[in-house]
């Protein structure tokens, strides 16, 4: 856009870039915008694995197993509401 303004003052060239220039940073941030909001789907399985031998040991020491998973289940839908 500057070199074209400096070289000939072509208004022409001038408009063309910085048309093109605004279009992509709409694009970028559509783009942008709908990557981070994108959820993930991956599901990792050595976490669920943890978390479920987590769960066993707690159940194992005396808590009810019942009222555990449903805080668990709670805690779950809070973190996917918070993103």
């Amino acid at each position: 856009m500057i070199v074209a303004s400096l070289a000939d003052n072509n208004i022409g060239a001038v408009l063309t870039a910085g048309i093109i220039s605004a279009i992509a940073a709409v694009v970028l941030l559509a783009v942008s915008t709908v990557a981070t909001n994108r959820r993930s789907t991956v599901f990792d399985e050595a976490d669920a694995e943890i978390l479920e031998t987590e769960i066993r040991r707690l159940v194992a020491s005396g808590s009810n197993e019942s009222t555990l998973r449903g805080l668990v289940h709670r805690a779950v839908e809070l973190g996917r509401r918070s993103r």
